[in-house]
This record gives structure tokens, C-alpha cells and sequence, in this order.
């Protein structure tokens, strides 16, 4: 007897929108999966810009009204034990942080794929220890190894992060920014 499989649910989790590239690369992603069937949640701490309404109107917008940094892990939490997601995607450094903490608390089945953007070495080497920044180093060591997928935009990321994080090479996938063909 064959047995229905429940679509996948993806929820794609940014911090807000602002009208920039990490948040056009999900929006890139977010079409195709809305196209293939795919159950998209996006899941933000605030909404940000008017940047939501170029995203699919299958797409539920999920504010979790978590300006304040102490607020969205058990907002996060809270989410991902309601809904259960198969699988929660970040691509934003500091909310691959609080996702992967998240993790840590939610207990749920959910997956956990992290996209890092940015350079994180670059990034830091001008900040000051007063700033949450410099210190993403030592928190990607601390939290990146929980990620169940990681993600890099280009091969000098994804070495970069082995090379922050003490991770085998082979964790990481290098995946180039998606472009839309349409």
C-alpha cells in the first residue's frame, strides 16, 4: 500500500528584511520552492522593509516580534515546536547563531542548514571587543559544529570557516548565490 508522504515545510529564518542580497537570495529560493511544492514559512524577528510583498502569496509570513536579541531564541523555540518544520534554513551570520542555538533548546526533529555569506575573518579584523562581532569566531566554533548542513557562497567562505570553526573542509558545501533566470 503506498503511503502519502507530508510535503516538505521549510522554514526560512532571516533576522528582518532589508533590501539586500542575502534577503534576494531567499526570496530566489522561496519562488522555486513555492513552485516545487514546498510548504515555506518565513520567519523573521521583525519585518523590516516593504521587500515582503515581493514573495510569494504561498508564502506565510511569520513575525515573531523579537527586536530585542534576548527574545528570539525562545521565540524561535516556540515556533519550531508548534509548526515543526522539516527542515529551517538561516543565511544571515548572526541568525545562523541564533538559529543553531536554537537547536540546542527546541528539541524537535527540524534541520538545521546554515548559509554563511560573509568572510567572517575580514569581517572581524577591524572591530572592536566591544561589539557582538568580533566575537563570531569563537561563537561559529561554539555553534557551527550543531548545524546539520553548512553552506558557503563562494570557496574562499567556505575555507575561511573551516578555518574559523575547526571543521572538516568537507562539512561545508559550496553553493554560489543563486541568480534568477526569469
Amino acid at each position: 500500500m503506498d503511503t502519502l508522504k507530508k510535503p516538505a515545510h521549510i522554514a526560512i529564518y532571516l533576522h528582518c528584511l532589508f533590501n539586500g542580497g542575502i534577503e534576494r537570495v531567499m526570496l530566489n529560493l522561496t519562488r522555486n520552492f513555492v513552485a516545487h511544492g514546498v510548504k515555506v514559512d518565513l520567519v523573521l524577528n521583525f519585518p523590516g522593509t516593504s521587500f515582503l510583498w515581493d514573495f510569494p502569496p504561498e508564502v506565510r509570513i511569520i513575525n515573531l516580534e523579537a527586536e530585542k536579541i534576548l527574545t528570539r531564541v525562545p521565540k524561535l523555540v516556540r515556533y519550531l515546536q508548534q509548526e515543526r518544520p522539516t527542515a529551517l534554513m538561516s543565511a544571515n551570520h548572526s541568525a545562523n547563531e541564533i538559529a543553531l542555538l536554537t537547536k540546542y533548546f527546541a528539541g524537535v526533529p527540524t534541520r538545521f542548514v546554515v548559509s554563511e555569506h560573509t568572510n567572517l575573518s575580514q569581517e572581524v579584523a577591524n572591530t572592536s571587543p566591544l561589539t557582538f562581532k568580533h566575537w563570531s569566531p569563537l561563537t561559529s566554533r561554539l555553534f557551527y559544529p550543531w548545524a546539520d548542513r553548512i553552506v558557503a557562497v563562494s570557496q574562499g567562505v567556505a575555507e575561511d570557516l573551516a578555518s574559523i570553526t575547526g571543521l572538516a573542509a568537507e562539512r561545508i558545501q559550496v553553493i554560489n548565490n543563486p541568480i534568477e533566470t526569469d
